[in-house]
């Protein structure tokens, strides 16, 4: 567990109403009276009248389930979108022949790039934010002292999400303008040696799985190489100027300086592109299985998965499933179950859900069908099939009233007409 500087502040306790036992004895009657209450709070708890306890029905020997698997920050909205965004990133690193990126640390805590992203493209994206000298404002809006973060946006933008964001807000290159690059001709002089990358399918779907960077949504390594401005491209002094006619950059329309020209690595694409033409252009023949800019934008657009938890391969009794969550719990806040206060694990709760770079991941139950399991009252049924729960005569009677009782959640659904019903008369003043 994390030192957590995140305060959380809890909502408002939700309505408690105290029934009478005159009151007590018809629920929908009483549910009739207190749902405008509910509807407002969406949320409402009953405490029945002192008396009225009913036993914990279930043999946690024979209670069987299996969990689900589940990244608790995976459940906040913007957390989804954080791991799609990263997700897309990594693959566009990829994509450039680097496997891995690093998230700096600023300030004393990981950069949020998906937050800096949306807030550059909000404000009219990275020219507009540049020109207006925004940066400060972009770090202010991240939680740092504007004057002096400012350049440490700026840096880490141009290096980790520039060449992203020119990608996703590109037009397609093909026929674009009409407009021809600067004459290769007219830019720095050296040799070079001729470089064709042959035409291979690689495997482009994100497995988040893979990896353990992935998973936590941190990644280490190399970031992109700098993108050199296309005066500074070294280009053959002497290069042919005319088209071969075999291979045509598909912005220029030429198939001159052929060391210069890639073929995208995409077997159902194969388009040809100068480095040079490139936006932003390259600054080297690349030495790994290059897309191009198309095929990357298509890769890099495919919508996100779809949401939901996996099965664990394991099932459990309900006793030990409880076994097993203490265990989680002591070994998580370093201390005794029992020691630590709900009001601290709802903390710790929600500011894993702010945190995507934490990987906390707990099992639950879920889809334990009632009709099934029950749901903790007893049952009729269940007294004949399991009457070893109640050992005297006197428990077995007890069981049996709270078993027939209407406000048996096995029974109240089912009990008169249910109050989500329409036409339902109003209750008698």
């Amino acid at each position: 567990m994390c030192e957590a500087t995140f305060k959380f502040t809890p909502p408002p306790e939700a309505p408690v109403f105290r029934p009478t036992l005159k009151e007590f004895e018809d629920p929908l009657l009483y549910l009739d009276k207190i749902r405008p209450i509910g509807i407002k709070t969406g949320i409402c708890k009953i405490i029945p009248p002192k008396g009225w306890n009913p036993p914990f029905a279930v043999d946690v020997n024979s209670f069987r389930f299996t969990p689900r698997i589940q990244r608790l920050y995976e459940l906040e909205a913007h957390s989804r979108l954080k791991l799609d965004f990263i997700g897309k990133l990594y693959q566009f690193f990829r994509l450039q022949g680097m496997e891995k990126l690093k998230i700096p640390n600023i300030g004393g805590k990981y950069l949020d790039i998906y937050w800096l992203q949306k807030h550059v493209i909000n404000a009219g994206g990275y020219a507009k934010v540049n020109s207006a000298k925004l940066w400060p404002q972009m770090a202010e809006r991240l939680g740092y002292p504007g004057g002096k973060f400012a350049m440490a946006m700026k840096t880490n933008y141009e290096k980790l999400l520039l060449k992203y964001e020119l990608m996703i807000t590109a037009h397609s290159t093909s026929g674009e303008s009409g407009k021809r690059p600067a004459d290769p001709g007219s830019v720095k002089s050296v040799p070079t040696k001729r470089t064709r990358l042959h035409a291979q399918e690689d495997d482009t779907k994100i497995d988040y799985t893979a990896s353990k960077e992935l998973k936590n949504l941190q990644f280490f390594g190399a970031g992109p190489k700098t993108v050199v401005p296309i005066g500074e491209i070294a280009v053959p002094a002497k290069a042919k100027q005319e088209n071969s006619g075999e291979y045509l950059c598909r912005v220029c329309d030429m198939g001159n300086n052929e060391a210069f020209l890639l073929i995208c690595s995409t077997s159902s694409c194969q388009a040809c592109y100068h480095t040079y033409c490139l936006t932003p252009p390259l600054a080297g023949v690349p030495h790994y299985q290059w897309k191009c800019p198309e095929c990357v934008r298509t890769i890099c657009s495919r919508p996100m998965d779809s949401f939901g938890f996996p099965q664990s391969s394991k099932s459990y009794t309900l006793y030990e499933f409880g076994i097993r969550a203490d265990a989680f719990k002591a070994k998580y806040f370093r201390r005794e179950p029992s020691s630590v206060p709900c009001s601290e694990v709802e903390q710790e709760f929600w500011r894993i859900l702010q945190e995507y770079t934490e990987d906390v991941v707990v099992e639950y139950g879920a889809d334990v069908h009632a009709s099934d399991q029950g749901s903790g009252f007893p049952t009729e049924i269940q007294l004949a099939r399991a009457p070893h729960l109640f050992t005297s005569a006197e428990q077995r009677r007890q069981a049996l009233v709270y078993a027939q009782s209407p406000w048996n959640l096995n029974n109240l659904p089912i009990y008169g007409k249910s109050t989500s019903e329409p036409n339902r008369p109003p209750p008698p003043p």
